[in-house]
């Protein structure tokens, strides 16, 4: 039998500083372009939302929740696009469809940047 290894509190804490990475405009490689795209990543867009939820309801089974849709995203799409979120911790149907009304609201938002950065900045990463 192998033990598991068990994480210490300083491991923990590494982990937590390496998310706390802050890159600044002096750590861009001057020479690299950046991309800016205000229409964000295709695979991101929606504009229906369905999936299931853990219903209280019916023993903890998961069901579908009532589809969200945007009749004007679909208008501008020019027909529907369904993405599935499952809402795994909700226990109502209502809180899964406002989630759900919530993530079709965040999909039309997207704005995506790219940027080059001087390995050094990155090599704390490691």
């Amino acid at each position: 039998m192998t033990a598991t290894p068990r994480l210490t509190r300083d491991d923990v804490a590494h982990v937590a500083n390496l998310a706390r990475l802050t890159l600044t405009d002096d750590d861009l490689i001057s020479t690299a372009d950046s991309e800016a795209n205000p229409g964000g990543n295709a695979e991101d867009l929606a504009n229906v939302i369905e999936g299931r939820f853990t219903s209280r309801f019916e023993d903890f089974k998961r069901v579908d929740y009532p589809r969200v849709s945007n009749a004007s995203y679909i208008d501008e799409d020019g027909d529907e696009i369904v993405a599935t979120r499952d809402f795994n911790a909700c226990l109502h149907p209502e809180t899964a469809q406002r989630l759900a009304t919530l993530e079709l609201a965040r999909a039309r938002r997207v704005f995506t940047i790219s940027e080059t950065f001087e390995t050094k900045t990155v090599r704390g990463l490691e």
